[in-house]
């Protein structure tokens, strides 16, 4: 099967229209739009991994936000593990005190 690449723009696009709904027109200049693969693109050979990448930078570049290429990369699985680790505690209240058990990791 071919590499979806148009998917991958049109899902990009659906996400900025999402965000669009939150973020007047006037303020999506100055609002930045960030995008870090994870493990599922670490996995896939490098060229199919760039051509992603490269879709995602086209999209975001075409949009209202404001973008840099660097700006779209893949995160290292450290990285990947300590926002995790963010996430599950923040879900679980530890950040704001509502947890009386100490923190996960």
């Amino acid at each position: 099967k071919n590499d979806d690449l148009a998917g991958c723009k049109a899902n990009i696009e659906k996400l900025l229209e999402f965000a669009s709904k939150f973020v007047p027109i006037d303020r999506q200049i100055k609002t930045a739009v960030v995008l870090k693969a994870t493990a599922g693109l670490r996995a896939v050979p490098a060229e199919k991994a760039d051509a992603v990448l490269d879709a995602v930078r086209e999209t975001l570049s075409a949009s209202s936000f404001r973008f840099q290429d660097d700006w779209v990369d893949i995160i290292k699985g450290k990285e990947e593990a300590g926002l995790a680790w963010v996430a599950a505690n923040y879900l679980k209240g530890t950040f704001d005190g509502s947890s009386t058990s100490p923190s996960i990791g």
